[in-house]
């Protein structure tokens, strides 16, 4: 099953139960992917234009600037409307071998299991044409000559990334080893992380996992930086538990399948916007993003915001499974997860999320202006939302609204950020008793002005502090003249 990620996987080659430990081969820069790289980057699809490594993408341009109109470069462009692009081209580039300087779709692997976007049909011609690119080019010359870039960047990714991560405590939560093959491929051509997977002919199959890198050093090499924000090896953690979190799931997958129709439903248009587009792979994401919050919390670094923000984006079920996956860490009387897995699916059935999205995040119903007015008094002072449910009574929640043409608050106090020194009023405002009304204050409007204010999500949550708005709220109006 395809795994389509704007991730990455981390590469082992196997797994030794007794001991706890991971096996990993190092990650390489792999000529495919840089080839499939720099032909995308000649069709200008923009997210095959990583220009953060400006050095090698010097070296690029020199080489193969006379050869933009090559016949693989246009049949490429005609097939980007049939949505080859992204993840397609990294996985066509990890189906083949390059054998005594020619290229072949590898005979171990099933094509049926290839992005079904690429047409069938275009295949045997596209190699054809890559062959003869990858000859009047000399890629591999280039390649080999460019091994600088090559050498700095899983240099800087096994210091920076695969030495942080505690590979040990995979074993000790999942207690299993998963059997499947990984291998992690970074890319230097690549503004987007992929989470492919190649099937073969006898059935096995291997996980690969594409990363960009999108930092340079001082003398211009690509490199990693350890725990910086969405760091990489938050995302290793993240696509690690993919492999540990699909055998549970499918050994239990009719019986997850009716809560996860709900879910899914209930998010669908979110969900698809981060490429989760069924109930199964809705499943997976719930799954690995509890098993990295309890990794999180394993480790001193878990911050609860993060999981309101899963939620924002569709993940809603997070809060039950860290609860479960929190009494399944301390209960060693389960052999492992999968066995855990029916107090999991009864603790969720429990749970009637159609209500809990309903009723329990909160959302702006309306304010006291209606929405799209064109005739509002510009002696107004003040603005009045109202919400579905009651609401933690943040104080400084006016930091994050956002007006055109800018509102001046009538001020209550000053908010100086930690980080920059930069100083921000923060507006007066009110709360209703029940929580359910907020009100904020502010100077007298401008006469036949349209206003648009965006109220941030992320300043609005529930009483119990656990859901932030569905999304921003915009208020859209026209005082009279």
């Amino acid at each position: 099953m395809k795994k389509v990620f704007l991730s990455v996987c981390l590469l082992l080659s196997s797994f030794i139960a007794s001991a706890q430990t991971t096996i990993y081969v190092k990650p390489v820069v792999d000529e495919r992917m840089e080839l499939m790289g720099i032909i995308f980057r000649y069709v200008e699809l923009p997210h095959y234009m990583n220009n953060s490594i400006s050095t090698y993408y010097n070296e690029i341009d020199k080489y193969f600037a006379k050869y933009k109109d090559h016949p693989v470069i246009q049949m490429s462009e005609r097939l980007v409307p049939f949505g080859v692009g992204f993840d397609p081209v990294a996985d066509l580039a990890i189906s083949l071998e390059i054998k005594k300087n020619k290229i072949v779709f590898s005979d171990k692997v099933d094509i049926n299991y290839l992005d079904d976007r690429w047409p069938r049909d275009s295949i045997s011609k596209y190699l054809v044409l890559l062959n003869d690119f990858y000859r009047k080019t000399k890629f591999h010359k280039f390649f080999e000559k460019t091994s600088n870039f090559r050498q700095a960047a899983e240099e800087s990714f096994q210091k920076e990334i695969v030495n942080v991560i505690d590979f040990d405590w995979f074993g000790k939560f999942f207690r299993y080893q998963p059997k499947h093959k990984f291998r992690i491929i970074i890319s230097l051509t690549s503004t987007l992380n992929y989470g492919p997977t190649v099937v073969y002919k006898d059935g096995s199959e291997e996980y690969y996992s594409i990363i960009a890198c999108m930092r340079v050093d001082t003398n211009g090499l690509p490199m990693y930086q350890a725990n910086s924000l969405l760091g990489t090896e938050e995302i290793l953690i993240h696509e690690l538990c993919h492999s540990f979190c699909d055998e549970p799931i499918d050994t239990y997958l009719d019986q997850l399948m009716p809560q996860a129709t709900i879910l899914y439903e209930l998010n669908r248009e979110e969900l698809l916007k981060h490429y989760c587009g069924t109930p199964r792979s809705l499943l997976g994401e719930l799954f690995v993003r509890a098993a990295v919050f309890q990794y999180e919390k394993d480790h001193n670094v878990f911050e609860v915001f993060n999981v309101r923000g899963n939620i924002r984006e569709g993940y809603l079920g997070l809060y039950q499974l860290l609860d479960c996956f929190e009494k399944y860490a301390n209960d060693t009387g389960y052999k492992k997860l999968t066995d855990f897995m029916p107090q999991i699916i009864s603790y969720l059935n429990s749970f009637d999320f159609k209500k809990i999205y309903r009723e329990d995040i909160p959302e702006i119903k309306y304010a006291n202006i209606e929405n799209g007015s064109d005739n509002v008094d510009c002696n107004l002072d003040s603005i009045v939302l109202y919400f579905n449910t009651e609401m933690y009574k943040y104080d400084k929640t006016t930091l994050d609204i956002r007006s055109t043409p800018g509102l001046e608050l009538v001020q209550a106090g000053v908010y100086t950020n930690k980080v920059t020194g930069k100083k921000q009023v923060i507006g007066k405002d009110k709360w209703s008793e029940d929580g359910k009304e907020w009100t904020f204050y502010f100077k007298k409007l401008q006469p036949d002005t349209q206003y648009e204010i965006r109220f941030g999500a992320w300043s609005f949550t529930d009483k119990k502090d656990k859901y932030i708005l569905k999304d921003d709220y915009i208020l859209t109006f026209k005082t009279k003249k």
